[in-house]
């Protein structure tokens, strides 16, 4: 195990402030009430953004954790890391030149991370200055939004674009330089970042549509009675939208255009950042699974929010709905 120490205590480091710290915006606008623990636990205000240059810090694993030149594993970037199992790493690999550390926890697998706390980093830097990104590559979703702003940049003998060098689980590399950024919660975004990701040369959405994000095909939170309730959604205009079998710039462009959403939690809500119209914003729930991710983002897009939560066994990841407690929340949401 490495000793640890806080990033900020690591010699020779350069830091940059890229964002400071601004006030949280008050919770969004509801035609319900929130749930209690939301408004208990508001956040006071978004995090300063910091950028980090290292001499000679390794990189290891998909989550991309750090340690120094002197052997220190760096915390204070990303608290909630866990501690590497060292003795299962290749030996490191050395990177010359001027690398950039694309990652943050859970961004290897996961949608709304990767969107919200991994590409900001990117929009941040001067990528002519960068020789190589690290990043984890194994999702469409990531080779997709870098190949999108890679493609979008000047490229020529004076300015090569940078190289795409993958992070997977043994990844353990050694960097002539690094630059890294702090990690924060992927419902903490700057406002400057919601408006740097919306400038992506995306393709301009459609006309207005009411969508219902399902989660049919994924592993947990699956709504089991879903087809039952098509009928009721179809009736008040909404489109089910299965958004995993979506590439990234599709994904976008629908939600460009989204004037409504009714979603079960799930990284699919972490779109909302492209939603310039604002859309009202329905979040289910089952009642073992409450979290205030896309409430927070609601209120940083300024979009109506509000929440039906449905009833469920305490170990259950999946949950039915009854059709008249939707019917009676839409009546209340949509008026």
């Amino acid at each position: 195990m490495l000793p640890q120490r806080a990033i900020f205590d690591s010699p020779g480091l350069v830091i940059e402030t890229v964002e400071d710290a601004c006030p949280f915006p008050a919770p969004p606008r509801s035609p319900g009430s929130l749930p209690a623990p939301f408004l208990e636990h508001w956040p006071a205000q978004i995090p300063a953004r910091y950028r980090f240059t290292l001499q000679e810090a390794r990189v290891i694993g998909r989550n991309g954790q750090l340690a120094d030149r002197d052997g220190y594993l760096l915390t204070s970037h990303a608290p909630e890391l866990r501690p590497p199992r060292l003795p299962q790493l290749p030996p490191p690999r050395h990177l010359p030149g001027r690398s950039l550390l694309l990652a943050s926890p859970s961004a290897w697998k996961n949608y709304s991370h990767w969107l919200l706390s991994s590409l900001p980093k990117l929009l941040h830097t001067d990528l002519s200055s960068i020789d190589q990104i690290l990043c984890p590559l194994d999702r469409s979703f990531q080779r997709d939004s870098l190949n999108l702003i890679l493609n979008a940049l000047p490229a020529g003998p004076q300015h090569p674009l940078p190289r795409l060098i993958p992070l997977t689980a043994d990844s353990h590399f050694r960097c002539e330089e690094l630059v890294a950024y702090s990690t924060l919660p992927p419902s903490q975004l700057h406002p400057r970042e919601i408006r740097d990701l919306r400038r992506l040369p995306l393709q301009p959405g459609g006309s207005s549509q009411r969508l219902f994000l399902s989660r049919a095909t994924s592993w947990r939170r699956r709504i089991l009675n879903e087809p039952e309730l098509h009928s009721l959604l179809r009736h008040e205009g909404f489109d089910p939208m299965d958004c995993g079998q979506l590439d990234f710039a599709s994904q976008a462009s629908l939600f460009a255009s989204a004037t409504a959403l009714i979603a079960p939690h799930g990284a699919s809500l972490a779109n909302l950042v492209w939603a310039a119209r604002a859309p009202a914003v329905l979040e289910l729930f089952p009642a073992n699974f409450i979290r205030p991710n896309f409430c927070h983002l609601a209120a940083l897009t300024g979009a109506p929010y509000r929440t039906l939560v449905a009833p469920n066994p305490p170990r259950e990841p999946d949950f039915r709905i009854p059709p008249a407690l939707l019917a009676e929340a839409l009546r209340e949401w949509l008026g």
